[in-house]
């Protein structure tokens, strides 16, 4: 029964330094989703200063119409700045998805734990 007790011990040390493990792991991807979020946030904020700065260097610069030199280059930045938040989003869900490792790993324990004390109970 010392065994056991010992045995069930340890596992529980190894589940919550797993626990620990995979917590560390999603706090980093939370980090790296902050900073894709603050990368979208600064690109689309000079998405929009280059779009009131297109439309008058357009009309100097270059003989095209600055309706449509507005139209690309904020197209380009909008879009930049569409893949990053894209980016963020599955970052932050991957790591606010609950510690699946530590789960499996517990329920694998239980089932262990429970064929192991059913043999014994039946003594």
């Amino acid at each position: 029964m010392a065994d056991m007790l010992t045995g069930v011990m340890r596992l529980v040390q190894g589940e919550i330094a797993l626990l620990r493990a995979e917590t560390r792991q999603r706090v980093q991807s939370a980090q790296t989703a902050l900073i894709l979020v603050l990368v979208a946030v600064v690109l689309g904020i000079t998405g929009l200063n280059v779009l009131a700065g297109a439309a008058v260097t357009a009309v100097v610069a270059t003989g095209l119409a600055p309706h449509w030199a507005t139209l690309v280059v904020g197209a380009v930045l909008a879009l930049a700045a569409f893949i990053a938040a894209r980016a963020a989003l599955a970052a932050v869900h991957s790591a606010t998805t609950g510690p699946v490792r530590t789960a499996q790993s517990v329920a694998r324990d239980v089932e262990t734990l429970q064929s192991m004390v059913k043999p014994n109970a039946t003594a």
